[in-house]
């Protein structure tokens, strides 16, 4: 099994922290995130290996630089091989933990180890961040030290990197969430239409299968209710998650049912429906996970705090991530929401 370490950099240099396996469980649960606030708990799940300070303020910024570009430089390259390396014989015992992809990718090019972003790594670097101070000795002594490093950095930094892009990442999440949006519509209409148009050949069906994506697939699977026979039983079960007392009930409802026979080309053009809205689901569950991951990498902050769907919202009300940015708390609270609020003011 290998053994984790997570990268952390921040202004002064880089640092690398061994976790301890054995109390990290259940990331996804509340003892977990409340475990991340206090440094007598998140103390317990990190230790610090090694820190290595940028040797000058130029330095600092070539790093910086390198790792907003995803590219693992040599001072990162010489401090991994000489502290993961050189201290676990071969690069296949450990495993590192990178807060950004193209730069893990870069490490793992450069020095064969392998590197992760999944569970737990991302809540773990939120904690080294937030502890740092009593995480790291080295800065420890003084955090007006390390703030006015970080000033100095982002400075510098903003004035070798800002410039227009027009393939801005943010670009894609407005678009998704667009997207997004007007899908749950089509879904909502199409899923509203199918069960009226259904509910002529198997009106009873609607109660028992209230979930529009379930329903859409039930109905296609079977056809006319002529065609429900008790030997395909086993078959609406597996559509229902093995619910044997509903794929029953469904089954005896057919039997019984008030609905008309219909013609076979009305029954072709209803399943093609069928087939239509389980396909427009399927792609809207698609661009969500889409939103979702493009949401953790570019605005994992936002995301975080807010959640994927209201974060990528906000981004597209306010036209970008850098805009977003720049706003005050008071217009943050009321984007979504101008039209409201300016009726109430009338």
């Amino acid at each position: 099994m290998r053994q984790l370490f997570i990268l952390f950099e921040n202004a002064s240099g880089y640092s690398l922290f061994r976790v301890k396996e054995e109390h990290v469980v259940g990331t996804d649960t509340a003892e977990f995130a409340k475990s991340l606030q206090s440094i007598s708990t998140f103390g317990a799940l990190v230790s610090l290996v090694s820190f290595s300070p940028f040797s000058s303020a130029a330095n600092a910024l070539e790093n910086a630089e390198d790792i907003v570009n995803g590219i693992c430089s040599a001072d990162l390259e010489q401090f991994l091989r000489v502290n993961l390396l050189t201290a676990n014989a071969k690069a296949g015992a450990v495993e590192l933990g990178v807060g950004d992809k193209d730069l893990a990718s870069s490490i793992n090019h450069a020095t064969s180890i392998t590197t992760t972003r999944s569970e737990p790594v991302p809540e773990l670097l939120r904690g080294i961040r937030q502890h740092q101070l009593k995480l790291i000795p080295e800065l420890a002594a003084s955090a007006a030290a390390l703030h006015a490093s970080e000033l100095g950095l982002g400075h510098a930094l903003s004035r070798h990197k800002l410039k227009f892009n027009v393939h801005r990442e943010d670009n894609n999440i407005i678009q998704a969430i667009a997207l997004l949006d007007q899908l749950d519509k089509d879904v909502n209409t199409n899923a509203m239409r199918l069960r009226e148009w259904y509910s002529v050949l198997f009106p009873e069906l609607a109660k028992l299968v209230p979930e529009a994506y379930e329903y859409a697939k039930i109905a296609r699977a079977i056809g006319p209710k002529e065609a429900l026979t008790d030997d395909r039983l086993g078959e609406i079960a597996e559509l229902l998650n093995g619910d044997d007392e509903r794929a029953r009930a469904i089954l005896e409802a057919s039997k019984l049912s008030i609905g008309q026979k219909a013609a076979d080309v009305d029954v072709d053009f209803v399943m093609r429906f069928c087939t239509q809205v389980i396909d427009l689901t399927d792609y809207r569950r698609a661009i969500a996970s889409y939103l979702s991951s493009r949401m953790s990498e570019v605005a994992p902050n936002v995301s975080a705090l807010i959640g994927d769907t209201v974060g990528a919202r906000l981004i597209s009300h306010a036209g970008s991530l850098t805009n977003l940015a720049k706003y005050p708390a008071s217009t943050v609270q009321i984007v979504g929401a101008e039209k409201a609020l300016f009726r109430a003011l009338k």
